[in-house]
């Protein structure tokens, strides 16, 4: 099937207004082009009471290639549609910020997450979204010494670890990429939905354990569009607080 390339939504027009004073690195990389931005409708499949849309989407650029393996993001997009859309909730969808690998495979109508969240979408008679590979992994970093595939919270701390010593740096941070990943899911849901299923979805509630509850958090306090928030485990509201307690237990 052919690749679609989403233009009719730009993230810009749905962040929230930060001064230029007090914008932030996450703010400065929100606000830059993401030309790799496209998606591309490789399944469906059909549960209970529901019709699922699985979508390959290319979100973006993390480093370069010469800097690690995973440079490029791509993620596996699942779309819920139940068959009932209760008419409070025509406009909104709830979406899962959800974690895998490359190496997962397709997510299918007995995936773990996809049974949850259809049993949610058809209960509630609203919109369901998965967005996997929340980071894109594994990572080989090349300025690592050991070489290693590195996932979840290795790939946190390598970055981190780089940014600390280079803090000019920002883009070492893989939370960056994490968030307007997930910022873009919603261009790209919203724009498949318009133009296929005539469903026009203006609201999101964003889900995410661990990790991807810290990426709801952020998803929420960037992006207008995000109206309610279900971070799971993650409760960092004071981070640099919190911090300093896990160091000192």
């Amino acid at each position: 099937m052919s690749i679609v390339v989403a233009e009719a939504f730009h993230i810009t027009r749905h962040l929230r207004p930060v001064p230029i004073s007090k914008q932030t690195a996450l703010d400065m990389y929100l606000a830059e082009p993401s030309p790799n931005f496209g998606y591309e409708i490789i399944n469906k499949f059909t549960g209970f009471g529901y019709t699922a849309i699985l979508l390959n989407m290319t979100s973006v650029t993390y480093l370069t290639s010469v800097e690690v393996t995973c440079s490029n993001w791509w993620h596996y997009l699942v779309i819920v549609v139940p068959e009932y859309i209760n008419p409070a909730y025509a406009d909104k969808a709830v979406m899962l910020i959800a974690g895998g690998s490359r190496y997962s495979g397709q997510p299918n109508a007995t995936s773990a997450d996809v049974k949850l969240f259809s049993a949610i979408s058809t209960g509630i008679g609203a919109v369901g979204v998965i967005l996997g590979e929340i980071p894109n992994q594994p990572c080989v970093f090349a300025v690592d010494p050991l070489h290693l595939d590195r996932t979840e919270d290795d790939i946190i701390a390598f970055g981190w670890r780089m940014f600390l010593n280079d803090s000019s740096r920002p883009d070492w941070l893989v939370r960056l990429p994490m968030i307007k990943s997930a910022v873009l899911a919603m261009d790209a849901v919203q724009e498949y939905l318009n133009v296929t299923n005539n469903i026009h979805i203006s609201e999101f509630i964003t889900a995410g354990a661990s990790k991807r509850g810290w990426t709801t958090w952020l998803t929420g306090a960037v992006d207008s569009r995000v109206i309610g928030i279900i971070p799971i485990v993650m409760d960092e509201l004071n981070f640099l607080a919190n911090i300093k307690h896990h160091y000192q237990a």
